[in-house]
């Protein structure tokens, strides 16, 4: 191999220097070149993924931060007071009343219908949700 290198003229010899220290100074230059963009676009992506989780962690503190002061402000509220103070007598005298099974009779589509009206008076044409219930066991009336 090297009598081969050997024969070639200065010229050449020359030129075959320059090319390859030229080609490995270029491939050189691309691997640091690719490296250093890696490791840029890497810590980007991490430094992006960081300010995403704080602002979603913050969003989260600033919901229950809002979550909480609507429930001191409710809790100051006179109707809450009040309903708390007669919700405990309520809860015994259930606990103490001897109660039969709902009586579907008393129960009538005439309540609910008033009771539309009068919410269609107050706020006018708005979607009633009413709650549903078991269905009626069939009784010999």
């Amino acid at each position: 191999m090297f009598s081969f290198f050997k024969n070639l003229s200065f010229q050449t010899k020359l030129l075959a220097i320059v090319l390859t220290t030229s080609l490995i100074t270029l491939l050189l230059t691309g691997w640091i070149s690719y490296s250093s963009s890696k490791n840029t676009l890497s810590e980007a992506a991490y430094n992006q993924l960081t300010g995403l989780r704080n602002a979603r962690a913050q969003a989260i503190a600033d919901y229950f931060d809002t979550l909480q002061h609507q429930v001191l402000t409710s809790s100051e509220s006179g109707i809450v007071i009040n309903s708390i103070k007669e919700f405990k007598p309520a809860v015994q005298k259930l606990k103490e009343a001897q109660l039969s099974p709902p009586s579907y009779k008393n129960w009538s589509i005439i309540t609910l219908k008033s009771l539309f009206r009068i919410s269609e008076k107050l706020w006018g044409e708005i979607p009633l949700l009413l709650p549903t219930f078991p269905p009626i066991p069939s009784q010999n009336i």
